[in-house]
């Protein structure tokens, strides 16, 4: 496919896909436009959502085609770009002072701990996340593998700590976010508005002399 398919784009959507194209050591924009809405984007996705995606895969060096990143839809609208854990643990292995990582299991499997070695640091980063804080009951992989799971939210968080990264998301947490903002809206709605409803006061109706 020619570069003929993004001739519509503005030159920042542009950069942002060849500067992408590059980095996936690919030539044609054209084709890793069309490969990105087709296969990582979410249907009905815009160029300009394309575009902002395309900025933060390239900016942290992750190749979504081989799910590194995903993009996710928001119910409240925009694309919200995701770190899976392969994502997060190549994020970490190019780092050049990360000497080694290891993990620790309570013995009834209700937490497991993280820790990442530094070469330039006396002592390792550690997180410790507990099961009774992270199992997602709605979720079939949480049910079916819930100790992977939480050894990938540990992994993840102390991979944030380590190496300081921010505006990184991993499905969990925007899964966790979008069920707390729902929650939200479920709460307000349902509060009943002041002066409605059974509390009203009534009214008073003047007698005929």
């Amino acid at each position: 496919m020619s570069n003929n398919a993004i001739t519509t784009t503005t030159g920042t959507q542009r950069n942002a896909l060849s500067a992408l194209t590059a980095q996936l050591g690919l030539s044609d924009q054209g084709e890793v436009y069309n490969i990105m809405k087709a296969t990582v984007m979410p249907s009905g996705a815009s160029d300009e959502e394309l575009a902002a995606f395309c900025m933060v895969a390239s900016a942290y060096k992750l190749n979504p085609l081989i799910k590194e990143i995903h993009a996710f839809r928001a119910k409240s609208g925009g694309i919200q770009p995701m770190v899976g854990i392969d994502g997060w643990l190549k994020l970490l292995h190019e780092r050049d002072d990360f000497d080694g990582m290891e993990h620790r299991y309570a013995e009834d499997n209700s937490w497991v701990e993280c820790a990442i070695y530094s070469k330039t640091l006396t002592r390792p980063t550690v997180v410790r996340e507990y099961m009774a804080e992270n199992r997602m009951g709605s979720s079939p992989v949480w049910q079916q593998r819930p100790l992977r799971m939480l050894r990938h939210r540990a992994t993840i968080q102390a991979i944030r700590y380590f190496c300081g990264l921010g505006g990184l998301a991993d499905k969990d947490e925007f899964m966790e976010f979008e069920q707390a903002q729902e929650q939200t809206m479920r709460n307000v709605t349902a509060k009943p508005a002041a002066g409605t409803g059974a509390q009203q006061p009534k009214r008073l109706v003047a007698k005929p002399a």
